[in-house]
């Protein structure tokens, strides 16, 4: 991108790509986690609905056959055979079955020593594990107003194990009805289902990461063609003359000026006033004001070289940095002036007229510091404006010869 004709950029533009950069990093990170842990929980939400229905499938099978009036060998076998029993390979294992009766006793066990021992022995020594909700189990054990048994847990990605229950009420009809309550206890090995979900969140994050990569890279690249051109243009750029505002005069004056100093290149740096310009305003109005801006910066811009900045410095002052010897930036300041000297704007028929004075500050006689220049320009303009206006003055040395023919006029202090 060029400013105002000029080739350098100011620091705006690397600011904007390097936080267009940031914020499309963060939005893809973010992106990804929230697909990953989106994955990931309905991976165990799947999980979790397995592990209810091979538990609803193992407690029917044991209440069939605990109906059957089998005998208790062969239902602890039927209960040892499901213990050995692997559904599929990506499923949790029943590490545990146990079968309570209605008086808190371990009627039947995949662990054969479990057999006969209560859950109240077993809840207190801990032999039915860390996963099972002891609250539950004892108001089946030890039923009380209030109590109620959970009818099932869920399990969270960071337990190694998921405990599942199921409540029988068997109903027998011999010499009188009568209801007899079992609860079978599953314990499985979550190992299958923590590193399902692992897998599954690893796998889509690497996905998305992919995918929200390219498409974050392709807007990125949209942005940076059609769109952020714009906005340094806007943000970069005085909107009424076109030039350089003052931010970006500086941000470029001064890396200009320190290209000039590693290479041992002259530089000029001008300071440029409108003469009476609040005559301007208050005369025809500040519209026409507009105009008489716009048309100054037009003649300045047509007057210097593509290298040279030129740039508003607020109000009716500009600013000019030419890559030049002092000789040589003075015929070109002097050209300037004349432009403007010469020409004129129409305005509702009536031809208006101004001239300028330039305060000019060379690398030469001075050094490459942009505040050390400026301000040596800027009193260069006061004088100027002082000795009667429409003039180029210098700082720190004398004009050369080919300046020295300016239009003479009362000595003014107004910089107006």
């Amino acid at each position: 991108m060029t400013l105002a004709g000029h080739p350098l950029q100011s620091n705006l533009a690397d600011e904007v790509n390097q936080r267009l950069i940031r914020i499309m990093a963060l939005v893809g990170l973010l992106g990804s986690a929230l697909i990953g842990m989106s994955t990931g929980s309905l991976a165990l939400i799947a999980a979790n609905r397995s592990i209810v229905r091979q538990s609803d499938q193992i407690s029917a099978s044991i209440s069939t056959f605990l109906q059957a009036e089998s005998s208790k060998s062969e239902q602890q076998r039927m209960v040892q055979l499901y213990r050995s029993q692997t559904v599929s390979p990506d499923t949790d294992s029943l590490d545990q079955l146990v079968v309570f009766d209605g008086s808190g006793q371990v009627l039947l066990s995949s662990r054969p020593s479990l057999v006969g021992r209560s859950l109240a022995e077993l809840l207190q020594r801990g032999d039915l594990g860390d996963g099972v909700d002891r609250a539950s189990l004892r108001c089946f054990a030890q039923p009380t107003p209030g109590c109620r048994l959970a009818s099932r847990s869920f399990h969270l990605p960071w337990q190694r194990t998921q405990t599942e229950w199921r409540l029988l009420n068997q109903l027998s009809f011999d010499a009188t009805p009568r209801e007899t309550r079992y609860l079978v206890l599953m314990t499985f090995n979550a190992e299958a289902t923590n590193l399902l979900v692992f897998q599954q969140m690893l796998l889509l994050a690497s996905l998305s990461i992919l995918i929200l990569g390219s498409l974050l890279t392709v807007l990125t690249l949209t942005l940076k063609q059609s769109l952020l051109p714009g906005l340094h243009q806007v943000a970069e750029t005085d909107g009424l003359t076109g030039l350089a505002n003052r931010r970006t005069f500086m941000e470029i004056s001064e890396k200009m000026l320190n290209r000039g100093l590693d290479e041992g290149l002259p530089f000029v740096l001008t300071v440029i006033d409108i003469d009476f310009f609040k005559r301007v305003n208050d005369t025809y109005g500040h519209v026409c004001g507009d105009a008489v801006l716009k048309a100054v910066a037009q003649q300045i811009r047509v007057s210097v070289r593509e290298r040279d900045l030129v740039g508003r410095l607020g109000g009716e002052e500009f600013g000019l940095v030419l890559s030049s010897s002092t000789t040589t930036a003075d015929s070109i300041l002097e050209r300037v002036r004349q432009q403007v000297e010469a020409s004129q704007i129409d305005w509702e028929g009536e031809p208006v007229k101004v001239t300028i004075s330039l305060g000019a500050a060379s690398s030469e006689h001075l050094d490459h510091s942009l505040d050390h220049l400026y301000a040596a320009a800027d009193t260069a303009l006061y004088q100027a404006k002082s000795e009667g206006r429409n003039r180029v003055r210098w700082a720190a040395a004398p004009r050369p010869a080919s300046s020295s023919a300016n239009n003479p006029s009362p000595p003014q202090t107004d910089r107006r």
